[in-house]
């Protein structure tokens, strides 16, 4: 038997299920995987420390770590990411038309907090010249009413942000004309289903993100892996054996995904988009390790700075164990 180890982290096919159906093993852990999602795993984590070690949004551990909040440690295993360019909702007839227009205007988005909001706040600012200041922020329940805070995070008051009453949700009130926009890790059922009254500020969001890309060489990461530092440094090992294993189940989930996409996936486009990812990325887009994405890093940490969620500009290294800064296995 190893070192027990209670981990809270998503069923990623591609990415963490061989670590979950047990043919990864970390050496000398002996792990338990609870399959939980983001923003209630967070918050659990942050608040209560329920778990050994977790998937965590970096945009949280970012902001506890700038406050002088050493409970936990990382490890460079960016689980997940996304280009955001089409995560920007708007009323069909709010006479939003481009980014700019949202100067001044009433934008949801589940919580100011969150990773996603922090690279879309980021977009607006960097690409199009809106501030987080210029816009008044509503935070809520997305298509469920009620809020839970997953860490609270005492933002300067120059950042307007309004939490929506209890009963009411960010999607509905967009509907409703009480929102002009909304932004978010998700895209809102009615959009899906047709609705008329809901468009994307950026309807032509895969040609945008291509060229940010290129531009850039940034593409956004949301979530990583967090320790209890307590558990870390009473066995300091665990940090780099856990960190390889990470990326063994990865490898696996990606080669085997790859071998069957054009036989088993149900999207009839599959194998050119696998062909348009290799092109861009020259493989899969999720590559772990510190050193391979210190410009994101550096990136989404000055974000959090300039946004009001850290309290100072963090050095990426302060967010991973040691062990694992100059481990770039693939």
């Amino acid at each position: 038997m190893g070192l027990p180890i209670v981990f809270a982290g998503t069923d990623y096919p591609d990415r963490t299920v061989p670590l979950i159906d047990g043919r990864v093993k970390p050496e000398g852990i002996d792990l338990r995987w609870l399959v939980d999602y983001p923003g209630d795993m967070f918050r659990r984590m942050l608040q209560f420390e329920e778990f050994d070690a977790s998937e965590m949004s970096i945009a949280f551990f970012t902001a506890v770590v700038s406050r002088g909040d050493r409970r936990f440690v990382g490890i460079p295993a960016l689980l997940i990411g996304h280009f955001r360019h089409g995560y920007i909702f708007v009323r069909s007839d709010g006479g939003i038309e481009k980014p700019s227009d949202l100067a001044g205007k009433r934008v949801g988005l589940p919580e100011y907090g969150m990773t996603a909001g922090i690279w879309i706040r980021a977009l607006l600012q960097h690409e199009y010249g809106v501030k987080p200041q210029d816009v008044h922020w509503h935070q809520g329940g997305w298509e469920s009413p009620g809020f839970a805070s997953r860490f609270p995070l005492d933002i300067p008051a120059e950042f307007r942000i309004t939490t929506i009453p209890e009963d009411k949700t960010l999607v509905g009130q967009l509907l409703d004309g009480q929102l002009d926009a909304l932004i978010g890790p998700g895209v809102p059922t009615p959009f899906k289903r047709g609705d008329k009254r809901i468009k994307r500020l950026l309807p032509n969001f895969r040609e945008l993100e291509r060229d940010y890309y290129r531009r850039t060489g940034l593409f956004p990461k949301d979530h990583m892996v967090v320790i209890r530092r307590e558990l870390y440094e009473q066995n300091r090992w665990m940090a780099t054996n856990l960190y390889r294993a990470f990326n063994q189940a990865k490898d696996i989930g990606w080669n085997e995904f790859v071998a069957h996409a054009s036989h088993v996936s149900p999207l009839p486009w599959v194998t050119s988009e696998l062909d348009e990812i290799n092109e861009v990325f020259g493989g899969n887009p999720y590559q772990y390790g510190f050193q391979r994405n210190l410009p994101v890093l550096e990136a989404i940490t000055q974000y959090c700075y300039e946004q009001g969620i850290a309290k100072r500009k963090v050095d990426p290294a302060e967010l991973f164990a040691p062990e694992t800064l100059g481990n770039e296995t693939h």
